[in-house]
């Protein structure tokens, strides 16, 4: 409605009318409708104006209605066409010879009339329909009985005018029915009829119409013969079996479409199961080739041709064991003989694929496969790129036995080679080799003085002159910090194990320029010879480190060769590890806490709680020398649950007086001893307990190297501790051997990477080539990565490209006592990282 004056405006009915049913009509199609509507109405109308002047054939044309609309209920459908045949044609045209072209005119409306019920839901169609069929008999009835005339006036007899007639008339309804309708539907999709395609699609249409008016005819010439009585039992016979056929065609027809249908199905099922294995061989990412009986191959995918750098015509014919390396072919050959004839058998392989550009290592899986195309069953196999793990194992294998900062055999390597000496000299006593320990004198002093960066370059200097010194059989290797050692190989007495020493000290000894400053390092070095008596490499190791503390102590800069009188250094070490127990009650031990920061967004997420021992006589003892020696005395058993208490309670502290801090995590540094002592995990929880602090905002982190000695136990350990919300960290990451299958079935949340490869990437590639394949490795399992150890804005920036997650150094802040933190907590939550 549209507001006016006076009011709204109502619409009319004809635009509610075409609102409603002609909306999607333009209009041109709309003034075809109308004008096909108006003449049906008119035809309707003057053939019950006819039909009104002449009651004798109200009854005869209520009839013939009737029985047009009960032959027009039993279509016949010609069998796997769409011909479709109806009896009320043939009755229709019959009305019109028998009673005249308005009761046909009727007749034809209410027949259209129901057709297009059933067949349409819109009103326009119930209109267009009966007025198109009654027009289209007016027009057909109007030519009929002009012909009929016409040709008995030029002496046809009556009947063969009546067939000629009729037979236009069924022609021309036809044309005019289906003409017009035509019209109306192009002229709706805004077109113009196709007239030769039109006539080839309803021809047949036309000729069933011929075919009902020579129906007519006949029944007419009946009628004169015989009757009405006998067109009466003819039209009821007739009806009866056109309701049999049309049930029996009904029935067949039915059974026809089932059986197709499943057919279809089966049909459709196979194609869509061969579109599919064909989509999945194509487009799989693993790279997949078919290979016949006698080895060659018969098809291969787009992954795999990728993969080899060549080209799918190259590869098509190619036998397959001419794309393995040489090295691996017998080894694959072996593995695929059991395939012989065993269709459920698989087989998998790592193994070297050939590629222009050089060798790619793939892991390889086959099975039989039933190929109808070739004769016997077929290979698939399947390759996957796992050039970038392997890669990633020989540097994680490298790293695990060497120093990240020297590049020499790290304690692991260094043991290890050891064993091999000791194994050696028990199977010969002829054989003798001797063990040197270096420690650098007042190295603390160089870091603290020159920085991080300084002490770093001193000890690559001193690993590189260690190494031009020694013979080319002696090993040398650097046990942690500023701690080195030499194995000197088939050396004959202690004297020449001495002056071998002595070279070494004279080597090191030498000045050298660090950071711009020249200056001399000493080094203090403990000296055990093999012959003193069988020994494991521990005891070795912890000789050589008596003598070398020995050395410490009388001055420094010394040679100490390890004999029975230095054992009162045990019995001073024994008075540390005693002083050491009372450490906690004496208030000797400390926290201290070192932040870690998001390196992305500078975030601080938590704090690793640092345990200090401030010796009453000795001052702050050596980090490292004191957790060993906690951990040699069982020390660690106390220190431990001190530690994870008090660092637990000052975490809730924080979080109640400090708002900014309350999602920080507090990591706590565990041993493997811990992990193996009976109720660890209740430790650990009746600490959280009187803390009051959740699980999950504590992290224990273990060494790889402590971690893998002590497998067995850790797994169902930290399993409870997990169940309680406590993550894991895997400290110093690289430095020892961890196994990929071991890392991705533990629940360890990061890892930790150590200092030396993040110091090491300011000198070269390897070590930034280590931390990104750590970072690989981090992503692959899932695993927060986090860099330990930096100390300069350039290794910060490598880092964030690398994309490692979080970081802590003295860039980033230096460890600071308890008390030290509330002034400045907030401020460093508010603040980035460094750099």
């Amino acid at each position: 409605m549209t507001p006016g004056p006076k009011g709204p405006v109502r619409a009319s009915p004809w635009s509610r009318f075409q609102r409603a049913h002609l909306h999607d009509y333009p209009p041109r199609a709309q003034g075809l409708w109308v004008g096909l509507v108006a003449a049906g109405t008119l035809a309707a109308a003057w053939a019950l104006s006819r039909l009104v002047a002449s009651p004798e054939l109200w009854g005869s044309t209520l009839l013939a209605v009737a029985v047009v609309v009960l032959a027009s209920q039993f279509p016949l459908t010609v069998p796997q066409t769409k011909l479709v045949f109806t009896g009320s044609d043939a009755f229709l045209f019959g009305t019109l010879a028998l009673l005249g072209t308005p009761a046909a005119v009727v007749a034809a409306g209410v027949d259209a009339a129901v057709s297009s019920f059933k067949r349409s839901r819109r009103l326009s169609s119930w209109f267009v329909s009966p007025a198109s069929s009654m027009t289209a008999m007016l027009v057909a009835g109007g030519c009929a009985g002009l012909v009929e005339r016409g040709l008995a006036r030029l002496g046809l007899p009556a009947e063969a005018a009546t067939l000629a007639a009729l037979a236009l008339a069924g022609l021309l309804h036809h044309l005019a029915n289906t003409g017009s309708l035509e019209l109306v539907v192009t002229a709706k999709r805004h077109a113009w009829p196709r007239w030769r395609n039109w006539f080839a699609d309803t021809s047949w249409m036309g000729a069933v119409a011929v075919l009902a008016a020579f129906v007519a005819a006949i029944i007419v010439t009946t009628i004169g013969q015989f009757g009405g009585e006998a067109v009466a039992v003819s039209s009821i016979v007739a009806l009866a079996v056109m309701a049999l056929l049309h049930g029996t065609v009904r029935r067949i027809e039915a059974e026809r479409a089932v059986q197709e249908s499943r057919i279809a199905q089966a049909e459709e099922e196979a194609r869509v199961n061969a579109q599919r294995f064909s989509a999945a061989f194509t487009h799989a990412a693993g790279g997949m080739a078919i290979v016949g009986n006698d080895g060659c191959v018969l098809r291969v995918n787009r992954a795999l041709c990728e993969l080899l750098g060549r080209e799918e015509p190259r590869l098509l014919g190619a036998p397959l064991l001419q794309l393995i390396a040489e090295g691996d072919r017998d080894r694959l050959q072996s593995l695929l003989a059991p395939l012989e004839g065993q269709d459920e058998a698989r087989v998998s392989a790592e193994v070297r694929l050939l590629r222009p550009a050089g060798e790619v290592w793939v892991s390889l899986h086959a099975s039989r496969f039933a190929d109808p195309a070739a004769s016997g069953n077929c290979l698939i196999f399947q390759a996957h790129d796992i050039t970038d793990r392997r890669l990633a194992e020989v540097r994680l294998q490298y790293a695990a036995y060497h120093d990240g900062l020297t590049s020499l055999p790290n304690r692991l390597a260094f043991m290890e080679r050891l064993n091999r000496d000791i194994g050696r000299v028990a199977a010969d006593q002829r054989l003798h080799f001797a063990l040197l320990l270096l420690d650098l004198d007042r190295f603390k002093m160089v870091n603290d003085s020159l920085g991080h960066g300084a002490g770093n370059e001193l000890l690559v200097e001193v690993s590189t002159r260690l190494q031009q010194c020694v013979r080319p059989d002696d090993f040398v290797g650097r046990l942690g910090g500023d701690e080195f050692a030499v194995l000197f190989d088939g050396v004959g007495d202690q004297s020449e194990a001495i002056r071998l020493a002595h070279r070494v000290a004279e080597s090191v000894g030498r000045p050298m320029r660090i950071g711009g400053t020249e200056f001399t390092v000493q080094v203090s070095i403990g000296l055990t010879m093999s012959s003193l008596g069988r020994r494991s490499a521990d005891e070795l190791i912890r000789d050589a480190d008596i003598a070398m503390y020995d050395a410490k102590g009388r001055g420094r800069g010394r040679l100490s060769v390890f004999d029975t009188s230095m054992h009162q250094y045990v019995a001073d070490r024994l008075r540390m590890e005693a002083q050491l127990r009372r450490a906690i009650a004496d208030g000797h031990i400390r926290l201290d806490y070192q932040p870690l920061y998001e390196l992305e967004s500078g975030r601080l997420m938590g704090f690793e709680a640092l345990a200090r021992w401030q010796h009453p006589e000795h001052g702050e003892v050596d980090v490292p020398k004191f957790i060993a020696l906690a951990e040699e005395s069982g020390f660690i058993a106390q220190l431990t649950p001190w530690v994870l208490e008090t660092a637990s309670a000052q975490l809730v502290t924080w979080m109640r007086d400090i708002p900014e801090a309350r999602d920080l995590r507090m990591h706590v540094n565990i041993s493997a001893r811990d992990l193996s002592l009976p109720g660890f995990a209740a430790t650990v929880s009746a600490a959280l307990g009187r803390a009051r602090l959740s699980g999950h905002a504590l992290t224990l982190e273990i060494t790889e190297t402590s971690l893998m000695q002590s497998m067995e136990h850790a797994l169902g350990v930290m399993d409870a501790l997990r169940r309680m919300g406590v993550g894991f960290s895997v400290d110093d990451f690289g430095t020892g051997y961890s196994s990929l299958s071991y890392l991705s079935t533990l629940p360890i949340d990061s890892l930790k990477i150590d200092r030396s490869f993040v110091n090491g990437m300011d000198r070269g590639p390897q070590s930034v080539e280590i931390v990104r394949a750590v970072q690989r490795l981090g992503n692959t399992l899932h695993m927060r990565v986090i860099a330990e150890g930096v100390e300069t804005a350039a290794q910060l920036q490598t880092l964030r490209e690398i994309g490692v997650d979080a970081g802590q150094g003295y860039l980033l802040g230096r460890p600071q006592p308890a008390q030290a933190w509330p002034a400045i907590l907030g401020e460093s939550r508010r603040q980035p990282a460094p750099g």
